[in-house]
């Protein structure tokens, strides 16, 4: 738990990879610094995202509460394919943001999100 935590990680052209991971009481408590994007996770041009068998739970920020994702054109190759994004086995409960109250995508090819709960 990090209630007083503005942001948890930001990942920028890399993979990220979770499994079994648990974030909790993210920027919850009133702050005029409210995160913007993401507070459990921000990733810009990530290369590969899986997070699998994950919870995250009362997590706030402005867009996509739990997480943010953003895919510009110039990092869209023409071999991405399926399973470029995913979230699968993941519990996302009592995240709030203006937009995309857990989940905040923009702009991605390919997001795959399957047998989770919101």
């Amino acid at each position: 738990m990090n209630p007083e935590a503005l942001s948890s990680i930001y990942a920028e052209r890399v993979n990220v990879k979770f499994s079994e991971v648990s974030m909790q009481e993210i920027n919850v408590k009133p702050n005029p610094a409210l995160r913007t994007k993401g507070s459990a996770l921000a990733c810009f041009d990530c290369k590969a995202i899986s997070i699998v068998r994950s919870e995250f739970k009362n997590i706030k920020s402005t867009q996509g509460g739990a997480i943010f994702i953003q895919e510009t054109e110039v990092s869209k190759k023409v071999t991405d394919k399926y399973g470029k994004y995913v979230i699968n086995e993941t519990v996302i409960e009592y995240c709030s943001a203006v937009t995309g109250g857990a989940i905040f995508i923009d702009n991605t090819h390919y997001m795959t999100i399957s047998s989770s709960r919101f």
